[in-house]
């Protein structure tokens, strides 16, 4: 029986009483290749194709109808058009009666002999010719080897067609070796075609859509197969081509960087297919440009096809440059009705040549940098709120913060820091968000590459407003910074009556404040010719900025108690080790993180050794020191501060500042006074910013500016000037960075938790040692001088800076005894005893008569509120716009420039906490 019957699966063909043909998979092969499938694509293999439609779409290459054929036999092509048999129907009717037979030994053989047609003109003839004939005259494809059908000879006699048993083997294999070719070719053609839509694929992605490169391994083979499904399986294939002797042996992340390699690859290969398809090579430029490469330096990786030519990215950064006012006004417009803080910072660039020549000390670029970031929840604040302007009009009010220390704070600051947590902790105030410990030693590391990053500071939803030469010195430097936000159509129109909160350090708070404070002073005395300062300037509002004041509360302990912290150094990281007079950030943390980890370790014998009131001065100092001013300083950012625990964020801002008024610190004594002064007087006015200020703390936050300025640094070279820098900063503000952010070296933290701990306990042993010292010279530290002291077993004269509050008073402790009746203690463990943090310490009854406080201390730090907000005011109404930063103002910007931990060889020692034990348990034998 005839198996091809039609119809035609040709739309709109309505050919019959023909010989029909099947659409095979070499047919369908043929027809890509000669590109007749585009018009057909709906066809499917075995379909039915009439004779014109197959000549068409098949076999469109092939010679016209008329052309007589090779074969002896037959003059015309109607003759044979109506007398065609495929090698199927005659095997079938005349040669093998069990198809199984044919399936399992003639691969696809129909499909193949359906092109090599055997034309019989007449049934009664009897023909003998060679198969390689018709083969050669109907196969187009010059990949099929056709040597050696010679040797194969087929004899027709009436209806029957007749081999050898030999010459049908040789056809046979002859088959099978077609097959293998015709099988090879469909697969390269496959492959081919696959990179085809790829290449399709990632061009919309690019040109149509708009969307960024995905170079995750993942997440590119979920991509191309959700948006391609015939690309199903296609990255998998590309793995085991090219990966899979990799596999053997290798690290998990060494497999995990091939594959990253193998998507780039792709990205690569996708532009030399297409030119318009160069998303990664767009990326690869802009790094090559970032990092200082010439111009034929890119245009060479252009050549190779790995980067975009330099006039091409000259072209896209001025694209970007011109889009972007446009896309940050709407970008503030579709946000009005949100809260939106901003950073305004100075940017300097580090690499700049420093050597100084006949007219210049250096080359660096000083800039102003501006960042906003929106709290998506909140709601925009009124300047204006029943009557209550968001500017306390009497500027800095020293008895409102005295009222507050009085009424709440004053009994916190009597008591150290760590036992003021614990009560939090102990009445369920609040809970400490819990935080990792390697986190916590690199939180203050605004390097964009480091591995881990919580939402508090995430960069998400962070905006580079602007950028622009400016060297912020003076209120002028400042109110052009300004022009940065009240420029934008969208922000000036929002500041017509709401405010927009600006967290800065000391000189953005100094400036900013001093210019809304003349504006009022000028208001107030009706000064209408006074027009230097806008009117927009008075909806501004300065906000303490958290990530300063504990970076420098922090470097401020260690330089201050740096006789202490050489020695522990030495004796924790070898004798030979040299301390920096002013460590880098980093290792500022890890010292200070080493001794509270080892206070807390050894703090309850050591207490029980000294006793309840004992008041040596070193020992005092040393409490102050382990118990008080580091805890503080590292908590008010890294734990309170993130946690978004508002009122201890605040008492604990108090507490800071009692530490600067005794250090003397002339910027950090005032700026956290104006800031609790403001957050009072909100508090008691029920002003909203007061409220937004409690609920969205974490918000309020000055990493955002340091870590853009960290970014715009890794990706600039000496040899950008101000306009450069300004431009290759809005391309990282329009980039997110796909190809850097996945390619490059995440940095972690130098030392393991297991070295951490071993440093931990040695720590632990230094003190220890130190304490035990101390107990051997009790009584033995002394008063030299009005600010000179020395400490025994430190050996070392010091300033009155190192000890505690009380010593700044008009009454600094007695040797031992009351500081109230001055009646001794019967010993140091008397119960009837109080001991607080600043020193002094008092019978119980004496210090219940006044009040539960120690008045010395309280005077102590009234006199310091009253005596700072008054110098700040005066500061603040000095008139001079161009009133510059000086020498007394102690302002140094913290230094995160070239900031690289390098872990120290570090031997440790299975012995360790034995050892540690050992001396623990010895401490109450001293």
């Amino acid at each position: 029986m005839p198996k091809n019957l039609g119809p035609c699966n040709v739309l709109n063909c309505e050919a019959k009483d023909v010989l029909f043909r099947r659409f095979t998979k070499y047919g369908l092969s043929n027809a890509i290749r000669d590109s007749t499938y585009n018009d057909y694509n709906y066809l499917q293999i075995n379909d039915q194709l009439c004779p014109q439609h197959y000549l068409l779409i098949v076999q469109s290459k092939r010679n016209p109808l008329n052309q007589k054929r090779k074969s002896r036999d037959f003059e015309n092509d109607n003759l044979i058009e109506d007398n065609l048999i495929t090698n199927d129907d005659i095997i079938e009717d005349n040669l093998i009666a069990n198809d199984d037979i044919i399936e399992d030994n003639l691969i696809d053989n129909d499909d193949i002999i359906e092109d090599n047609l055997i034309a019989i003109e007449d049934d009664n003839i009897n023909t003998e010719f060679k198969l390689s004939e018709l083969l050669k005259s109907s196969i187009d494809d010059n990949m099929i080897n056709l040597d050696n059908w010679s040797n194969i000879n087929v004899e027709v006699q009436d209806s029957v067609v007749l081999l050898s048993k030999s010459h049908f083997n040789c056809l046979i294999t002859k088959i099978k070796e077609m097959q293998i070719k015709v099988n090879e070719y469909e697969n390269n053609n496959q492959f081919r075609n696959k990179f085809g839509l790829l290449s399709a694929l990632l061009y919309k992605r690019q040109r149509n859509l708009n969307l960024n490169i995905e170079l995750d391994p993942e997440d590119f083979k979920n991509m191309i197969e959700e948006n391609e499904p015939k690309l199903k399986g296609f990255f998998d294939e590309l793995i085991y081509i090219f990966l899979t002797s990799q596999t053997h042996n290798r690290s998990e992340n060494v497999i995990e960087n091939a594959k990253k390699s193998l998507v780039g690859f792709c990205y690569l290969l996708a532009g030399l297919k297409n030119q318009q398809n160069n998303s990664l090579q767009l990326e690869i430029g802009l790094y090559l440009s970032a990092s200082g490469a010439t111009v034929e330096c890119i245009d060479i990786m252009s050549r190779l096809g790995i980067s975009v030519c330099y006039k091409t990215l000259e072209r896209y950064k001025k694209v970007i440059f011109s889009k972007h006012n446009k896309k940050i006004n709407n970008y503030f417009e579709e946000n009005k009705e949100k809260l939106i803080p901003f950073n305004i910072d100075d940017f300097h660039g580090i690499h700049s040549f420093r050597q100084p020549n006949t007219t210049t000390l250096s080359t660096a670029c000083h800039m102003a940098t501006c960042v906003s970031k929106i709290i998506k929840d909140s709601k925009a604040v009124p300047a204006y709120v029943d009557g209550i302007p968001v500017h306390n009009p009497k500027n800095i009010e020293a008895d409102r913060i005295i009222k507050y220390l009085n009424d709440k704070y004053f009994s916190s600051l009597s008591i150290s820091y760590n036992e003021k947590k614990y009560s939090w902790l102990k009445n369920n105030i609040f809970t400490f968000e819990q935080f990792d410990r390697l986190e916590l030693l690199s939180v203050h590391s605004y390097d964009y590459a480091i591995e881990s990053r919580r939402d508090d500071r995430s960069m998400m939803d962070c905006h580079l407003v602007n950028i622009k030469e400016l060297n912020l010195k003076s209120l002028d430097d400042y109110l052009n910074a300004l022009k940065m936000i009240t420029e934008i159509p969208s922000l000036n129109n929002y500041l017509q009556s709401n405010i927009i909160p600006i967290i800065a350090d000391f000189p953005g708070q100094l400036f900013i404040r001093k210019a809304i404070t003349l504006l009022h002073k000028h208001q107030n005395l009706q000064n209408n010719s006074f027009q230097q300062i806008p009117q927009i300037i008075n909806n501004f509002v300065s906000i303490l900025g958290p990530l300063h004041v504990s970076l420098n509360m922090r470097e401020s302990v260690v330089r201050i108690h740096w006789d202490f912290f050489e020695i522990m150094y030495k004796s924790v990281f070898g004798i030979n080790k040299i301390l920096a007079a002013k460590p880098k950030p980093w290792r500022i943390n890890h010292l200070l993180e080493l001794l509270r980890s080892a206070w807390i370790e050894i703090s309850s014998e050591i207490y029980k050794k000294f006793g309840r009131v004992c008041k040596d001065l070193e020992y005092q100092t040393m409490i102050d020191l382990l118990d008080n001013l580091i805890p503080a300083a590292l908590d008010i950012y890294a734990v309170i501060f993130r946690s978004g625990s508002f009122e201890q964020y605040v008492d604990t801002i108090f507490r800071l500042w009692s530490f600067a008024l005794r250090w003397g610190r002339k910027n950090y004594n005032k700026i956290p006074l104006a800031f609790l002064s403001d957050y009072f007087y909100w508090k008691d006015n029920n002003h909203p910013f007061g409220d937004a200020l409690r609920s969205f703390l974490v918000n309020f936050n000055d990493y955002y500016v340091e870590n853009w300025h960290s970014k715009i640094r890794a990706n600039t070279s000496p040899q950008y000037s101000a306009e450069a820098i300004t431009l290759q900063a809005l391309v990282l503000e329009a980039q997110d960075q796909s190809f850097i952010n996945v390619f490059k070296k995440s940095k972690k933290y130098p030392y393991k938790e297991s070295t951490l701990d071993f440093l931990k306990y040695k720590t632990s042993l230094f003190l220890i040692d130190y304490f035990h010292r101390v107990y051997l010279n009790m009584g033995k530290s002394k008063k030299i001088t009005k600010k000179e002291y020395y400490l025994a077993t430190l050996n070392k004269k010091i300033n009155l800076k190192c000890i505690p509050t009380g010593y700044h008073t008009s009454k600094p402790p007695s040797s031992n005894g009351c500081d109230y009746c001055n009646l001794g203690f019967e010993n140091n463990y008397d119960q009837s005893a109080l001991m607080l943090i600043c020193g002094h310490a008092f019978h119980k009854n004496c210090y219940e008569m006044k009040n539960n406080q120690c008045i010395y201390c309280l005077e102590f730090y009234k006199a310091g509120i009253i005596s700072n907000v008054s110098s700040y005011i005066k500061r603040l109404e000095k008139e001079s716009l161009t009133d510059l930063l000086n020498d007394d103002d102690e302002f140094e910007e913290p230094d995160v420039t070239g900031d690289e931990e390098a872990e120290e060889n570090i031997t440790e020692e299975q012995k360790i906490v034995l050892d540690f034990k050992n001396a623990f348990d010895l401490i109450k034998n001293w």
